[in-house]
Order: structure tokens, then C-alpha cells, then sequence
């Protein structure tokens, strides 16, 4: 809601005036138009820096969790060819509970990563707050009287 008002509303009331034949001075302008955007461009940037933070964590969890998922994989793979090449079922055996032991340990390992990813905090959470859009522009429009007085605006 924050650039609802702080850009919309006076971009509005800039077309209000401008359409009433109302001119506007380089200060109006500046006033009414370009700091609105200035409060958007700076939000614009705040965002896109949280979301580069963002980013740059989750590559690192990635290639975290690909470098521990590695060594297991490769012991499984080890061990099914292994078992493979037996032709004694008590060796077959032997190397089928090793994989099993892994796939077991390598499991608990994608889960622990899993309860890790579940477990970073939210940056930033969103606050939502009600509020009476006519008290905002009777404000707004209010504080704008003495100014428009000022200079003879009805």
C-alpha cells in the first residue's frame, strides 16, 4: 500500500490538476512526480538486493547439499556393482545389506538437508495492516490546501 500512496495518489492528483487546466511549476512537478518515484526506485533497489541475498544462499545450500549427496551416492553405486559380480549368495548378501546400511545413512542425510532448507529464516516478512483509503486522501489532499492557497488554486 505504501507505493499505492506514495506514487499512484499524487500521480492522480497531478492528472487532476493538469486536467482542470491547473499548471504545474518545476516545483510542483518535482514535488508531486519525481520524489514518489524516488520512494519506488529505492524500494525497487531494497528488493532486489534482498532477493540477490536470496539467491546467492540458496546456490550455496545447493552446492552444499550436491558436495554431501556425492560420497553416499558414490558408495552405493560402489556397492551394487559389487554385488553384481558375486556368485556366493552369502557375499551377494553381505554387499546387498552394505547398500542397504548407505541408501539408510544417505537418507537421513537428504532429510537433515531437506529439515535445514525448512528451517532458514524468512527475511523480511510481510506485514499487512487495514486502513480507510479516504482518511489517506483527505490527508493528503489536506496538507496540499495551504500550499494550493498559497498560490491561488481553488
Amino acid at each position: 500500500m505504501g507505493i499505492l500512496i506514495s506514487v499512484f495518489l499524487p500521480l492522480a492528483l497531478a492528472f487532476i490538476m493538469f486536467s482542470l487546466g491547473l499548471s504545474l511549476t518545476v516545483d510542483d512537478f518535482k514535488r508531486v512526480l519525481v520524489r514518489p518515484f524516488a520512494f519506488l526506485i529505492g524500494a525497487i533497489n531494497h528488493l532486489m538486493e534482498r532477493l540477490s541475498t536470496n539467491i546467492e544462499a540458496m546456490q550455496r545450500f545447493t552446492a552444499n547439499a550436491a558436495h554431501q549427496l556425492r560420497t553416499p551416492l558414490a558408495a552405493i553405486k560402489t556397492q551394487t556393482e559389487i554385488a553384481l559380480r558375486q556368485d556366493d549368495l552369502a557375499e551377494t548378501q553381505s554387499a546387498l545389506a552394505h547398500l542397504h546400511d548407505s541408501a539408510k545413512q544417505t537418507t537421513r542425510l537428504v532429510n537433515q538437508l531437506l529439515s535445514l532448507a525448512r528451517a532458514a529464516p524468512v527475511e523480511g516478512n510481510l506485514v499487512i495492516e487495514n486502513f480507510d483509503i479516504r482518511e489517506v486522501c483527505l490527508n493528503i489532499v489536506s496538507s496540499m490546501v495551504p500550499e494550493a492557497i498559497d498560490k491561488g488554486i481553488d
